[in-house]
This record gives C-alpha cells, sequence and structure tokens, in this order.
C-alpha cells in the first residue's frame, strides 16, 4: 500500500472521528427536567412551550441554565480533529509519487 492510500485512509479516519465529536458525543449528560409551579405562584421568568406554556420554577431553571452552559469539549475537539483529517487529505494528494 502506497503512502498515499496510507494517508488519505487516515485523513477519512480523523474526520469520522471527528464528526463523530461533533455530532453524536455531548458529555454533559441528560437534560434535566424543568419543574412547572402553579399560575400565580413565584417562578423563574421562564416558560415551558413543551408543556402547556408553563411557568418554570427558579431552581428548575438554574438547574438547567447549569447543565445548558456546561461546555462541550467534545464539539471542539472533533472540529480540531475534522481540520486535521482535511489538512492530512490534501498533503496526501499534493504528494509526489515516490
Amino acid at each position: 500500500m502506497s503512502t498515499r492510500a496510507k494517508l488519505l485512509i487516515a485523513a477519512l479516519g480523523l474526520v469520522i472521528v471527528g464528526l463523530i465529536g461533533v455530532f453524536a458525543i455531548d458529555p454533559r449528560g441528560a437534560e434535566p427536567e424543568l419543574v412547572c409551579v402553579k399560575e400565580g405562584q413565584p417562578f423563574s421568568g421562564w416558560r415551558d412551550s413543551e408543556q402547556n406554556n408553563c411557568p418554570v420554577s427558579d431552581e428548575s431553571y438554574a438547574q438547567w441554565s447549569d447543565w445548558d452552559s456546561q461546555g462541550r469539549w467534545t464539539a471542539g475537539l472533533g472540529g480540531i480533529l475534522i481540520v486535521g483529517g482535511v489538512a492530512v487529505g490534501v498533503v496526501s494528494l499534493m504528494k509526489r509519487r515516490a
């Protein structure tokens, strides 16, 4: 197998692993459920559109907000792998035959 073919296979592998990191892996875990309160009680100011526009409790919103603000390091790493895979692919296509 030639060096060019090996580099192209490596490039394809890097791009595939990068795409998995960007789109398939979420290290934050499951999204916390939003807890609704009865109308008239104090709430966070946010409403849950999935549950008939019900007002969301302060504690529930704070928990969800903490979950949402966590970094998705796998997406960043996946992006780096995609760029690296494309670079390796370009280099392999530009490499002279030995």
